[in-house]
């Protein structure tokens, strides 16, 4: 919570969102604000926000928008997911050919997944928060780099936790410009952690 997982999954699904397709958002339990995710690059007129009244219906949701071959990308917040509900997720986004992308508490870190990728987010820095964010419930949470002349800039650190042909177990500094939607690596800071985080598992 209050790491930007929302802000940084709106950036990727946004971005793995072929042309021409759509992307959805299954927000459940009322946690994305448009005009916030808009700022960041999303095309409004070619989202579709699906706000289901319980669990069950929202899973219905996202099993039939990953079997839509219009669909590009998919983005939600997933508390519980049994293996068998993971599986009928994946078999979902292999008929529709869309990109899932499944926002999860640290909780879910202790529990199986067939998720061919596994990202941490985490806040870099803890201070004040912003007036307004990606998620609604995340905007009071949401931890700030100190940048009086630059208050639109956050970063958060991401983790690899499983990816095919990675090394598990690197991570990278993200900084994200909320008013431009821009998502940039810090010279000055991402390089010396890739190869610390490289330096401590080789020994």
């Amino acid at each position: 919570d209050g790491g930007g997982a929302w802000t940084l999954g709106v950036v990727m699904a946004t971005r793995v969102c072929r042309e021409r397709k759509t992307l959805v958002i299954v927000d459940a339990e009322r946690r994305f604000y448009p005009p916030a995710a808009a700022r960041l690059g999303l095309e409004l007129n070619r989202s579709i926000v699906v706000r289901p009244g319980g669990r069950r219906d929202a899973h219905q949701a996202i099993v039939q928008s990953l079997r839509c071959t219009a669909v590009g990308a998919l983005l939600t917040w997933e508390e519980r997911l049994s293996m068998r509900e993971f599986r009928r997720l994946q078999l979902a986004a292999e008929t529709g050919g869309a990109v899932a992308i499944l926002l999860r508490p640290c909780g879910a870190l202790r529990l199986p997944s067939c998720a061919a990728v596994r990202l941490l987010v985490s806040p870099e820095s803890r201070h004040h928060a912003p007036r307004d964010g990606i998620a609604s419930r995340e905007a009071s949470r949401l931890l700030w780099r100190p940048s009086p002349d630059r208050p639109s800039l956050r970063r958060m650190r991401v983790e690899v936790l499983r990816c095919p042909g990675r090394v598990c177990g690197q991570s990278l500094i993200l900084e994200i410009d909320d008013e431009t939607g821009h998502v940039r690596v810090p010279a000055c800071v991402a390089p010396a952690t890739v190869v610390a985080r490289a330096a401590r598992a080789s020994g």
